[in-house]
């Protein structure tokens, strides 16, 4: 990296939130759990998944699971982005997994 410019020259973009991440393709899955995705705000499905805390799901999410592609399919994620998004999906639970 150069400033703000990365060696070949394209202009460096400004890190996504957890919720952009999520609106932009986590959503796609987790609002209706489609093939298996634990849904948006759904305690019970996310529930198992946090029992050793949010770390193993961000992991996972990295690097792909099961039918989920890694980064989700969005290359480009860095992996504080996907961190954010796991974090995001986590706080909508609204139980006290989400501070696991």
């Amino acid at each position: 990296w150069q400033g703000y410019r990365c060696e070949e020259g394209r202009q460096a973009r400004k890190p996504r939130t957890g919720e952009q991440v999520v609106q932009a393709r986590c959503q796609d899955c987790h609002s209706t759990g489609k093939q298996g995705a634990p849904k948006l705000g759904d305690l019970n499905d996310w529930k198992p998944r946090l029992q050793n805390g949010v770390e193993p799901l961000v992991k996972s999410a990295i690097g792909g699971h099961n039918n989920m592609p890694a980064r989700g399919g969005m290359a480009d994620l860095s992996d504080a982005e996907m961190k954010a998004a796991v974090e995001f999906m986590v706080s909508k639970t609204g139980g006290a997994a989400a501070s696991k």
